[in-house]
């Protein structure tokens, strides 16, 4: 038995009819596997910008349809108001419109200047520290300025309440700049050794400051 003239047409027409379902079927399942949109994400400054931007970049390789609105802040945030999709935060969520997961730890350490340890007793105990003229960050997603929960070599941990000297707000309140300092600052130089002393390199010149930026002169003269 053999297939008329009519018969081989309508064979070929089937196949090419297939051919072509099984080729549409592929591109959906392509289109249905293939990332695609814009990502409105948010991050810590300096978490955001040492780790965060480097996995981002990554994964916009790996998905190029993919289009990322990165927003790098230390205040608390209030994510679905401010139209973000997810975020990556450090320290304690004061968000509780959204769900969080935890995806590791980073660990925050004591520091001070060396000349601040001179001529000061070793501390021996934690609470050796409290009157110590303490900096701190007084945004509550940091933990607060008032409280600091030390951690020991073998998991002990102890809470430490402290009354700093200084408190950051992260950038929540600014001052107006200073009449007669500097615009544009490019670089900024402190000494140990002269308090209260800032050199300024700046888009407008040369700037000095002996009172800690509360006033500045520029002697230009010669440079």
């Amino acid at each position: 038995m053999t297939l008329t003239e009519a018969g081989r047409r309508m064979l070929g027409d089937a196949r090419a009819m297939l051919a072509f379902a099984e080729e549409a079927e592929q591109r959906v399942r392509n289109d249905q596997m293939k990332l695609r949109g814009h990502l409105r994400l948010f991050a810590t400054v300096d978490f955001g910008q040492f780790l965060f931007t480097r996995l981002i970049a990554s994964f916009m390789q790996r998905h190029p349809s993919i289009t990322v609105e990165l927003i790098y802040s230390n205040r608390p945030v209030r994510m679905i108001e401010e139209g973000c999709d997810a975020g990556l935060i450090v320290g304690d969520l004061t968000d509780d419109a959204v769900v969080a997961r935890p995806a590791g730890q980073v660990a925050r350490c004591l520091a001070a200047a060396p000349s601040l340890l001179k001529g000061r007793p070793a501390v021996e105990k934690p609470a050796d520290l409290k009157a110590w003229p303490w900096l701190a960050l007084s945004s509550e997603q940091f933990g607060g300025a008032r409280t600091f929960r030390l951690s020991g070599p073998k998991r002990a941990s102890q809470t430490l309440n402290v009354s700093p000297m200084c408190t950051f707000d992260d950038g929540r309140t600014w001052r107006d700049r200073v009449r007669g300092g500097p615009y544009d600052t490019h670089t900024a130089v402190t000494h140990p050794l002269a308090p209260g002393r800032i050199y300024s390199a700046a888009g407008d010149g040369y700037f000095e400051s002996t009172d800690a930026g509360g006033s500045w002169r520029s002697p230009e003269d010669d440079l």
